[in-house]
């Protein structure tokens, strides 16, 4: 987790950071209307004042002491304190820093019942894509060169013959399915996208161990991202029987 690849004031999620003292030094907007308060009123409060009496001694034997120990915590159930009293439930996750010399915990929230309704739309949205005949995916070349596809949908077992799981860390396996003839012309077609941020547009062979040569077309919009990789978001289809 790392909430500076967030835009963090329109997060769909509370986000906030807290120094070594349980100081609140950053919040955002979802944070404030989910407990009540203002920004102004987040800013400078101390961690415990969001913390039901209930919750403080929990929070600090497990949460605080998982931190200490392993710097993060993910999936804890915890209740915050809103504004107006009532007890908000939510769901915690959180991630020790050294910035500067400086520690810092940063955390983000969100309510249960909002959770339920986030996986509800994220599995229709998922369905809905796997209905679609090519495959929908992201794209990532690091700063180093590698590269891998964060998601894949279901799809990509038809144009590559393999499963989305395999290319979630290692984007090789597909790309060792590509015809000798096209694979100059693709790394140069995605070195250009990444450069100019540019649409990838392309018709390329690979050639897959069951159903043999098979033509892709495959179209992505690039995005520049602040740890020097480049992120696609893209479509990509098989356009064999539209070839001569």
């Amino acid at each position: 987790m790392d909430i500076s690849r967030f835009n963090f004031q329109e997060a769909p999620c509370g986000l906030f950071v807290f120094d070594s003292n349980l100081k609140i030094v950053a919040a955002n907007q979802t944070l404030a209307t989910m407990l009540g308060f203002s920004l102004d009123e987040l800013n400078n409060k101390s961690l415990n004042a969001l913390l039901t009496s209930a919750e403080r001694l929990m929070f600090h034997m497990q949460v605080m002491a998982l931190l200490h120990l392993q710097g993060r915590v993910e999936e804890i159930a915890i209740i915050l304190a809103g504004a107006d009293g009532k007890n908000i439930p939510v769901i915690f996750n959180a991630v020790q820093r050294n910035i500067d010399g400086n520690v810092v915990t940063e955390c983000v929230v969100v309510r249960m019942n909002e959770r339920k309704r986030l996986e509800e739309e994220l599995l229709r949205v998922k369905k809905a894509t796997e209905q679609v005949p090519g495959t929908i995916y992201q794209f990532l070349l690091r700063a180093d060169g590698s590269s891998c596809f964060p998601y894949a949908s279901e799809g990509v077992r038809n144009v590559y013959e393999l499963n989305p799981l395999q290319l979630q860390k290692d984007a090789s396996p597909a790309f060792n399915r590509l015809h000798p003839d096209d694979i100059e012309a693709i790394n140069q077609g995605i070195a250009d996208s990444a450069k100019n941020l540019t649409v990838w547009h392309q018709e390329y062979r690979v050639i897959l161990p069951k159903r043999g040569i098979r033509w892709l077309q495959g179209s992505a919009t690039p995005e520049s991202r602040v740890d020097g990789s480049t992120l696609w978001h893209g479509y990509i289809n098989d356009i064999t029987e539209k070839k001569p």
